[in-house]
């Protein structure tokens, strides 16, 4: 790689990381209320968001999952979601999500974490 690309891909790195940081911040209030809602961990709820979206509230996966938190449509069917990509409509259903997979699998976090992205049955 040239100089030139090497230091055009860190311009973009230095960008990008702090927009990312700004997204995670706005949505840390969003994220803790829903959370304490629904009996979870604000930290685990950002985490999954982290993982699944890097706070991309407009993200699609190749399987056709889509918002924050990453929603397949048929589970947002299931979940009452009018709009994968409103944060709140999207937060608030996979938290939900997230607390019923807790419920199903108990302390085993390792299990409801695993079930919130393959699926239950996997």
């Amino acid at each position: 790689m040239s100089r030139m690309a090497t230091l055009s891909t860190l311009c973009i790195i230095l960008i990008i990381s702090p927009l990312r940081l700004q997204a995670a911040a706005l949505y840390d209030g969003l994220i803790g209320t829903t959370a304490r809602r629904y009996q979870l961990e604000p930290a685990l709820v950002k985490a999954v968001i982290r993982c699944e979206s890097n706070f991309d509230a407009l993200a699609v996966s190749s399987k056709g999952a889509q918002g924050l938190m990453q929603l397949m449509p048929a589970t947002q069917v299931t979940l009452g979601i009018t709009d994968a990509f409103d944060p709140l409509q999207n937060i608030d259903a996979g938290v939900r999500y997230l607390a019923t997979l807790q419920r199903l699998f108990g302390l085993d976090r390792s299990l409801m974490l695993a079930a919130y992205n393959a699926g239950p049955q996997a």
